[in-house]
């Protein structure tokens, strides 16, 4: 092994090589030889905001740049350590030297706070920024909502709680490019009604969210309401009054839907065992004719969607019959002080009534005996045509036959002026506006007009 070693000179070959490296060593530590360090995408802070502000009511809007790249040079022991070197470079622009709204190009200044180290590339040199003076306003607030309920429940309108309106910020030439700040509360599987904090979002006429940060909104989130209610479904019913010879206990009464689906307030509801449509009189209905009713409901309680506003109430009556007569004879009185003003011919030329009673009993009338009784005042009136209320006068009716309804309505038409002819218009024809001829009238002394034929 010993002669291994000698034939090789292993020792000296070792005792070389410390030695060389002790002396670059040396070397290097005399020399120091300078080097160069880069770092990207380094920040760059803003100086002169504050007074940009005070002084000329201006804000920094954009830049469009936030960073650079910079590389600095110096002697390796200055440089070596990158993290304590980071530390002590600074990279600015200025905004001291802006006083007017506009874009400008500001040169990009690094500085270096180490002895012998500089500066030897940046990049970009400048950096593009715009400034403006920044102002507010009030945009209104629109909520949604957003999801479907739990079966069997449905949601009412969102509503904003904490506020219907909020403050924006940004840009003069910008704030009119909001139209209204936008909420959304999710109303995936609810149960009952809810409050929760929804974000706010600016949006513009077009229904397009604001995204280039230039405008903010100093209220990030509102409460907004979420009404939930239960779909109710509650029975259909009327009140029925006797008259016209006819009694409740001889009617079938069918309602169409028999009952609707409601939403709303579940105290309200829980009141609710039927809805009532009204009273409905006997004496006035007429058989077998489906008769519109509009569903009430109370406050807090609405319609479901989908469902009739109107209900179909149709009457029968077991052991009733009806008979129904063409009325041609008209009875008109003119109220009016000059009775000549005008003149005036019925339109109509017929009205259909509805008699009520036994067979045998409404084969005893006789259709001449009724007549249409019509008072209205032509001068109020004046020249035009106009639908007014009749009421339907009838002597010797038989006993257990009645009429359905005394009030029609007939059409009038007034004309030209008579007071030069000196013809009194009120033997033709005549009315109220709107239906409203006088009631009560008696028509004893009337002409007698033909009478109409059984329907």
């Amino acid at each position: 092994m010993s002669q291994f070693i000698k034939k090789h000179d292993i020792w000296l070959r070792l005792l070389s090589l410390v030695l060389a490296f002790v002396l670059w060593a040396i070397v290097m530590d005399e020399e120091n030889p300078n080097r160069t360090v880069s770092f990207s995408d380094f920040p760059v802070t803003v100086k002169g905001e504050s007074q940009l502000l005070a002084v000329h009511g201006l804000s920094l809007i954009e830049a469009e740049a936030d960073g650079v790249f910079v590389q600095v040079s110096g002697p390796r022991n200055q440089i070596q350590n990158k993290d304590d070197l980071r530390r002590r470079i600074t990279a600015e622009i200025d905004l001291s030297g802006i006083s007017e709204p506009g874009e400008y190009d500001l040169a990009v200044s690094v500085v270096v706070s180490r002895a012998g180290v500089e500066v030897s590339s940046i990049s970009p040199r400048s950096i593009h920024v715009r400034v403006d003076k920044v102002t507010t306003a009030t945009v209104p607030v629109r909520v949604d909502a957003a999801g479907t309920p739990a079966n069997g429940y449905r949601i009412g309108k969102p509503e904003p709680v904490t506020t219907d309106r909020v403050t924006i910020e940004g840009p003069a030439s910008e704030l009119d490019g909001v139209a209204y700040a936008y909420a959304v509360i999710s109303a995936e599987g609810r149960q009952a009604t809810v409050t929760e904090d929804c974000a706010l979002t600016l949006y513009s006429d077009a229904g397009q969210p604001i995204t280039n940060g230039h405008v903010t909104c100093k209220t990030g989130k509102i409460k907004v309401r979420l009404p939930v209610y239960p779909i109710e479904t509650i029975p259909l019913t009327v009140t029925l009054k006797d008259g016209g010879t006819v009694s409740a206990a001889q009617t079938k009464v069918s309602i169409e839907p028999g009952s609707i689906n409601v939403v709303g307030d579940p105290n309200v509801i829980a009141g609710m065992s039927v809805i009532n449509l009204g009273e409905i009189d006997l004496g006035s209905i007429k058989i077998d004719v489906p008769l519109e009713i509009r569903i009430p409901l109370p406050d807090g309680v609405r319609l479901d969607e989908g469902q009739p506003q109107y209900a179909k109430v149709t009457v029968t009556v077991d052991g009733v019959s009806t008979r129904k007569l063409q009325v041609t004879s008209f009875v008109p009185t003119d109220t009016a002080a000059d009775t000549g003003a005008y003149q005036t011919a019925v339109v109509t030329p017929q009205v259909e009534v509805e008699l009520r009673g036994s067979e045998s009993a409404l084969a005893e009338v006789d259709a001449n005996s009724f007549k249409i009784g019509l008072t209205f005042d032509s001068s109020a009136l004046g020249a035009g045509t106009h639908s007014i209320k009749g009421v339907v006068v009838v002597s010797g009716l038989p006993a257990g036959v009645a009429l359905v309804e005394e009030d029609v309505q007939v059409m009038i038409e007034i004309t030209g002026t008579g007071s030069d002819t000196g013809e009194d218009p009120a033997g033709d024809a005549g009315g109220t506006p709107d239906g409203g001829g006088a009631e009560g009238m008696m028509p004893t002394d009337a002409p007698d007009g033909e009478g109409g034929s059984a329907a």
